[in-house]
């Protein structure tokens, strides 16, 4: 769809009438396609592909849309919204919210020379450049409403540089190993890892050394001995560690960022960075793989290095030298800087990863001064939790390629010196504007001392394109203070869209004397009224004068509220009809002999006095962690809006209160954060302070601050630790602060293996035992002091949820059950089922603390229940009439949802009620039953008659901590104790009391005393316990080294899945017996092998990658997985046939089954009619140093597509080269400035 107006003849797209308050609604669908040039737009819901000369305004606070429900129309309330792919040279104007705390409107996508003005919206992260905010600030029911944006520039990850080894010397150089977390450039792909890899290098080097590389020799084995000691314990894993050689594609040699003359023999074309494999006896030299890469460097410094560098290098990108901003540049952010109140400028927001760095420079703040850049900003100089903004290098004034705006206005004085303040006299006043405008159009420029800023209007002309002087007359005493400028509707000179925004309040001066017009209206708030004053001097004889009244602003609907015309001798009128504190504009017109009225006066607007302070409720702290932080939250409420709240605090003992403004979240709610900077143990004295303009109301005082203490104690910031199976070992770290030796990690309310590694980190060893997502609690003398919510999940294969064989009676006036049934045996803390019911209501068989519903979905929560399976769900239906089906769609339990739903609705079935028989009696042949642990058994049931439509379903109630019931019907005693089973049928019971003795086991051997083999090999060992007649479970205990994928017999056969290399003893336990088992583990030296590392096609092209799989020791049969890092680009099946899509690139893995072992391939797809920049080799729209590395790689296949040709042979000789490559990259870090070869 296209709309394609002309500048002299725009296309308006506007409500119709009776609609003028509803919204203009234009989005693509699926892969259609909305371009609009010269379009004007009231209203805008737009979401297009491409927008140029665009006028988008929104006319009402509120606006309207209408849809159809239910085969009804419903209107509803909602916001202005503008979305799209690239829109240029556009103006978009009053854009804001229906009220005050709703920012649901939203402008996303990319925008190039583009005016903002006056809106209130939230800004998306997408892209804008040449662009001007202009005062990002609306009136939205009589409130101030602020715009926000999150920030849309190029972005960074930090790298996390610490040596985790000793500094140790051999042959005059120092030598470290660093454990290096955050890529800089964040994926993990081989281009990602080879820039992250040279920039990791180029870091070091600014810090004076490099990644490091030794010979071989018996001085270079003893130190990588030494370093391995220094990060590895004892008998611990193999330490790899990245070193200096990489493989140079281009000459197809391995190449050293250190000494040349040590020669390096990891690296590979595949795998091109090198590394030290370091055992506890040895090395030998290998390679990395780019999805499994090590974080650990070794790193070499010349000795004249100092340990403080060394151990503490710089790594900041923009130290760097790696950052560039190409998405948030060239923009001028016009703030009202005059406000004090910061709460009132629009903010750029950082992302909430404190990780990494957001690029915003080259911008223009509206300000030289960087503290005021500084407070435009939320990052993390604001807020830990936050991401880096960076702004400098800034504008000093806003780019010529910018949106029009006005750079500076400023007053001369008759001997043509600037000034700041005025009295009476005659002065001009330059405006200043960033770029060449029409000289024909003159600007609208006046001042007031308060919104809208019309009270005094200027004339002039224009002294040069980008200058435009007025006259401003001071003649009679009537005001005195600070005025503001307001300037709009300058054109720009080469684009006649391009008018300038609302620019008001930004620019002000003193007055000592201001003068009047011929028709000068001024007012004045009081308690319960507004005071109007006014004088004219146009009209000699008149009959009087006419005041009128708008409630919605300057542009609003006025209307006259004397009820007849005031006297030509009155010059005052009090309006009493206002509400408090709500703002009222006014003008008067001068009514003359013959009753007709002049124009009206300029306008002036005020509000009465609000006499009623702001309301805050707090509750405060009762304790704060010191090195942690505070977060203080408040609600304020007032009746007319609230202006400002502020914080103040500082340490018992200190004179001063420092402050912080507390920012508006959502609603009511007000927060701030107190930096742990600020804070040491003691006593934190704070209080509130909230405004609403006039008034102030406090939460305590200076006098009387509320008081918390500020305590050391160990506190959890974050848990790092990767999901969990039930029944295998696994590791994790704990992050915090004011840990000791004495704090111990509890997981599942038990105390785990915890080590202390520092004050600030804890590592911990855990074996799960049942599902869920896990809490992780600190616990110092066996109290908890801190605890971290869900910090990992922890799944189990096993378990399994179904439903059986069900028979429902139609229109049967009693409650019939659907059973949905589990394997699960543990403690259950939550049940989420999600369901569609089909008329049915869900039950569950526990008692529950809590529970919460929707129409589709149920959430239990239990407090440490312990089920041992069976029925844990119950669909009911009362009274059924039709044949519906409830079906059960998802269940979690503990939060993680089961993977093995096995809920079919073919297993529910109906009859008619006439063909209903009732049970009459059930009898047991047993009233009483003893078994030892072990033992099984079958209730023998009579039910009669022997034609009841029930006869065969049966249902048993009984305690599952002491039996489990089998597949096949019969029960098993896993417990000792006694239960009262109750058997039932159609609502009729029987009881059979069972009682469970205990037999334990006394002896447990092993048929072998050794096991062995290879990493992905299965071991199955068999035990033998006596007494034989014990049938007691058998308990087992292992670490990650294995992985149990079958336990049957009670424990006596299990099935281990080898998973790491190394001694490890699998123990086998019943009470005080005990068989230790040990198992050597090899390493798997499998590994998948590609004929060719890259590859080029045309779309809707095929391609069958050459993989064989190499050194296969293992005794079960592995698969090759496959895998597309963009399906969009290409996809790849089971076989490895590679299916070319659309263009651009791709990484194709091939990963051998149950190991950690990739191979790769490279997909470039294009289409020959598609147009790209020379050298774009990935077509992501830039030449960078990515695409040198993949014309380095096409330089070594045979036949590259004549698409990809054309873009990688850059010096035009027809084939693809070395030479293609250097010139890529000499043009991707600016050596040249042009590709072809005219521009050597």
């Amino acid at each position: 769809m296209y709309f394609n107006g002309t500048e002299s003849q725009p296309i308006d797209l506007f409500p119709g009438k009776d609609y003028e308050a509803y919204r203009v609604q234009v989005e693509k669908s699926g892969n259609g396609t909305v371009d609009m040039n010269y379009v004007n737009i009231t209203n805008p819901y737009i979401d297009i592909s491409s927008g140029s000369h665009l006028n988008c305004t929104q006319n009402y606070d509120e606006v309207y849309y209408r849809q159809m429900r239910n085969g009804e129309i419903s209107t509803n309330s909602g916001s202005s919204f503008v979305k799209g792919n690239y829109i240029e040279k556009s103006k978009m104007s009053n854009l804001r919210n229906k009220s005050y705390f709703d920012r649901t409107i939203d402008v996303d996508g990319r925008y190039n020379t583009v005016l903002f003005d006056n809106c209130n919206m939230s800004y998306s992260s997408g892209g804008y450049t040449n662009s001007t905010f202009l005062i990002n600030m609306a009136k939205v029911d009589n409130h101030n409403s602020i715009s926000v944006m999150d920030i849309s520039g190029d972005s960074y990850y930090i790298q996390e540089c610490t040596a985790v080894s000793k500094i140790r010397k051999l042959n005059g150089k120092k030598y470290v190993v660093y454990e290096i977390n955050n890529s800089y450039f964040g994926g993990e792909d081989h281009i990602s890892s080879m820039n992250s890899y040279f920039a990791t290098n180029k870091a070091l080097v600014k810090n004076g050394g490099h990644i490091g590389t030794v010979g071989k020799s018996e001085e270079s084995t003893k130190l990588l001995m030494s370093l391995y000691k220094d990060v590895r314990e004892e008998n611990s894993s193999e330490l790899k560690l990245i070193n200096g050689f990489y493989y140079d594609k281009d000459t197809k040699e391995i190449k050293s960022l250190g000494e040349t003359e040590i020669k390096g023999y990891g690296p590979s074309k595949y795998n091109p960075i090198g590394s030290y494999i370091v055992s506890t006896t040895d090395y030998y030299e290998g390679n990395i793989d780019f999805l499994y890469r090590s974080n650990n460097y070794l790193a070499e410094y010349p000795e004249d290095v100092d340990d403080e560098t060394i151990l503490n290098p710089n790594m900041d990108p923009t130290y760097v030298g790696i950052t560039e901003n190409t998405k948030f540049k060239n923009n001028a952010i016009l703030n009202r800087l005059t406000c004090t109140d910061t709460s009132q400028w629009m903010k750029v927001i950082a992302g909430t990863n404190n990780k990494k760095l957001y690029m915003a420079t080259d911008n223009y703040w509206g300000t030289k001064d960087e503290n005021l850049i500084q407070k435009q900003v939320v990052d993390f100089d604001t807020n830990v939790q936050y991401g880096d903004i960076i702004t400098s290098p800034y504008l000093n004034e806003p780019s010529e390629e910018t949106y029009p705006c006005v750079s500076d206005i400023y007053i001369t004085d008759k001997n043509g010196d600037k000034v700041d303040t005025v009295g009476n006299g005659a002065y001009d006043v330059h405006v200043l504007f960033n770029r060449d405008m029409d000289k024909n159009t003159e600007p609208m420029v006046s001042y007031g001392p308060d919104d809208p800023y019309t009270d005094y209007t200027l004339k002039g002309q224009w002294n040069s394109s980008r200058e435009w002087v007025g006259k401003m007359p001071i003649k009679v005493l009537i005001n005195q203070g600070h005025q503001y400028f307001r300037v709009k509707d300058a054109v720009a000179a080469d684009d006649h869209w391009l008018t300038t925004g609302t620019d008001w309040g930004r620019f002000e001066f003193d007055v000592t004397a201001s003068g009047a017009e011929a028709l000068t209206l001024q007012s004045e708030g009081r308690v319960g009224s507004i005071y109007l004053n006014w004088t004219q001097d146009e009209y000699d004889t008149m009959a009087g004068f006419n005041i009128y009244r708008s409630e919605t602003g300057e542009e609003g609907s006025f209307k006259k509220i004397n009820s007849s015309i005031l006297s030509s001798e009155e010059k005052e009128y009090e309006d009493k009809k206002v509400e408090a504190g709500k703002k009222y504009y006014y003008y008067f017109t001068v009514v003359d002999t013959a009753m007709s009225e002049s124009r009206p006066s300029n306008i002036t607007t005020n509000a009465s006095v609000d006499d009623k302070p702001p309301v805050i409720k707090h509750t405060s702290l009762n304790s704060i962690i010191n090195g942690v932080g505070a977060t203080i939250t408040a609600t304020v409420k007032d009746n007319i809006g609230v202006q400002g709240v502020t914080l103040f605090y500082r340490m018992e003992g200190e004179e001063n209160y420092k402050s912080v403004t507390m920012n508006n979240t959502t609603g009511i709610n007000y927060t701030a954060h107190i930096d742990a900077e600020d804070m040491n143990v003691g006593n934190l004295q704070y209080y509130i302070e909230a405004t609403d303009g006039t008034n102030y109301a406090y939460s305590g005082s200076i006098g009387e601050p509320n008081i918390v203490p500020v305590e050391s104690k160990a506190y959890i910031s974050a848990v790092r630790a990767e999901s969990g199976i039930v029944g295998k070992s696994m590791t994790g770290t704990v992050k915090g602060i004011n840990f000791n030796e004495n704090d111990k990690v509890v997981i599942d309310d038990k105390e785990v293996d915890t080590e202390y590694i520092s004050a600030k980190e804890l590592k911990f060893t855990y074996k799960p035992e049942y599902m869920g997502k896990k809490d992780v609690q600190l616990t110092e003398n066996q109290v908890v002091v801190s605890s971290y919510k869900e910090a990992f999940d922890v799944t189990d294969p096993n378990v399994r949820v179904y439903n059986e064989d069900t028979l429902l009676t139609k229109e049967l006036s009693r409650e019939q059950y659907v059973n949905i049934k589990t394997n699960y045996v543990g403690v259950i803390n939550s049940l989420e089922v999600t369901y569609i019911s089909g008329g049915y209501i869900l039950y569950i068989p526990f008692s529950y603390i809590s529970d919460k519903y929707s129409s589709n979905k149920r959430i239990y929560k239990f407090d440490n229940l312990h089920i041992n399976g069976g029925k844990i769900v119950q669909l009911s239906g009362d009274n059924i009439t039709r044949e519906t089906k409830p079906l059960i769609t998802s269940v979690k339990i503990n939060g993680v949802e089961v993977e093995n739903l096995d809920y079919d609705q073919d297993r529910i079935s109906f009859i008619e009620q006439s063909e209903y028989v009732p049970v009459k009696s059930i009898k047991a042949k047993n009233s009483r039953v003893t078994l030892d642990i072990g033992d099984s058994f079958t209730p023998e049931v009579t039910v009669s008659p022997a034609n009841a439509t029930y006869h065969d379903y049966v249902e048993y109630s009984y305690d599952s901590s002491i039996l489990k019931q089998n597949e096949d019907g019969s029960f098993t005693a896993i417990q000792s104790g006694g239960t009262n089973m109750c058997i039932n049928s159609d609502g009729v019971s029987e009881y059979v009391y069972v009682t469970v003795n205990e037999m334990p086991v006394k002896e447990i051997t092993s048929e072998s005393n050794k096991y062995s083999g290879t990493v992905g090999n299965i071991v199955t060992i068999k035990l033998q316990a006596k007494p034989i007649e014990s049938i007691a479970t058998i308990n087992w205990s292992y670490n990650d080294s294995v992985k149990l994928v079958q336990s049957t017999d009670n424990g006596r056969t299990c099935v281990f899945e080898l998973t790491k290399t190394g001694s490890t003893t699998v123990t086998a336990y019943y009470n005080n017996a005990k068989c230790e088992i040990p198992i050597e583990i090899f390493k798997d030296e499998a590994y998948v092998e590609l004929s060719q590392d890259i590859v080029t096609m045309y779309a809707d092209e095929t391609y069958t990658a050459d993989a064989q799989i190499r050194n296969e020791t293992s005794n079960q049969k592995r698969n090759i997985q496959w895998t597309s890092s963009n399906t969009a680009v290409a996809t790849v099946n089971s076989d490895g046939t590679i299916t070319a899509v659309g263009n651009g690139y791709a990484v194709i893995s091939a990963s051998l089954e149950k190991s950690s072992q990739k191979a790769s391939i490279i997909v470039l797809v294009n289409s020959s009619d598609t147009s790209y920049e020379l050298g774009d080799v990935n077509m992501d729209g830039k030449v960078t140093a990515v695409d040198a590395m993949l014309t380095l790689k096409l330089a070594l296949i045979d036949n590259p597509t004549d698409a990809i040709t054309g873009l990688a042979d850059v010096n035009g000789d027809g084939k693809i080269t070395a030479v293609d490559a250097m010139r890529i990259l000499q043009y991707a870090t600016g050596e040249i400035t042009q590709l072809n070869k005219e521009g050597v």
